[in-house]
C-alpha cells in the first residue's frame, strides 16, 4: 500500500482531494453569519465595481471577496473537522465493540457519535436486529466512511461473518488508509 500511494499520480490526488471537497461542500447547512458574510461581500464588490477606480477599486473588491468567502470557506472547514472527529470517534467504537462483542456493555462516551451511539444501545436493549439498529446508525451518522464500512460488515454477516470482526477490520484499515494519505500528502 505505502508503494502504491508513493507513486500515486498528482492527478489521483487531486481528483481524491476533488471528492473530499465535494463531499463536504454538498453537506453544507448555511448559517446566517455565512449568508450575511456573502450578502456583505457581494455588496463590497458591486459598489467597488459601480462607483470605484483605481487601487481603493482593487481594495475594496479584495476586502469584498475575502468577507464573501471567509464565512464559507470556515463553515466547511469546521465541517470536515467534526467528519474527521466523528471517524476517529467511530474507530475507538468499533474497536470496544469488537473487544466486548455486545452493544450493551459499552461504557464509554464517544464525542462525536454519542447521541448516536446511547440510540443505537437503546434499540438494541429493545430487541431490534443488529442489521437494523446499525443500519439506522449509519444513516443518523451522515458520513460515507461509517456507512460504508457499517454496509460491508452487514454484508459479510448476512453471509455467515461475524459482524463486529468485520466492522473492525473495515474501521481500521479505512483509518489506516486515512493516516497514510494524510502522511504522504505532509
Amino acid at each position: 500500500l505505502l508503494k502504491y500511494h508513493m507513486h500515486k499520480s498528482l492527478f489521483a490526488v487531486y481528483v481524491s482531494s476533488l471528492y473530499e471537497l465535494k463531499d463536504v461542500l454538498f453537506s453544507l447547512r448555511l448559517s446566517w453569519h455565512t449568508i450575511l458574510g456573502l450578502v456583505l461581500g457581494g455588496v463590497l464588490v458591486l459598489w467597488s465595481f459601480f462607483s470605484l477606480s483605481g487601487f481603493v477599486f482593487s481594495l475594496i473588491f479584495l476586502l469584498g471577496i475575502c468577507i464573501a468567502w471567509f464565512p464559507l470557506l470556515h463553515e466547511a472547514y469546521t465541517l470536515f473537522l467534526k467528519k474527521r472527529e466523528k471517524e476517529s470517534a467511530f474507530f475507538f467504537f468499533v474497536r470496544d465493540l469488537q473487544k466486548q462483542k455486545n452493544v450493551l456493555h459499552l461504557e464509554k462516551k464517544y464525542s462525536g457519535i454519542a447521541h448516536q451511539v446511547e440510540k443505537l444501545e437503546k434499540q438494541y436493549g429493545l430487541g431490534f436486529s443488529l442489521e437494523r439498529v446499525f443500519s439506522t446508525f449509519a444513516t443518523e451518522v451522515e458520513n460515507r466512511l461509517i456507512q460504508g464500512a457499517i454496509a460491508v460488515a452487514i454484508d459479510r454477516k448476512k453471509q455467515g461473518g461475524d459482524f463486529f470482526d468485520t466492522l473492525y477490520l473495515v474501521s481500521k484499515a479505512t483509518m489506516q488508509r486515512n493516516l497514510l494519505s494524510k502522511q504522504m500528502d505532509d
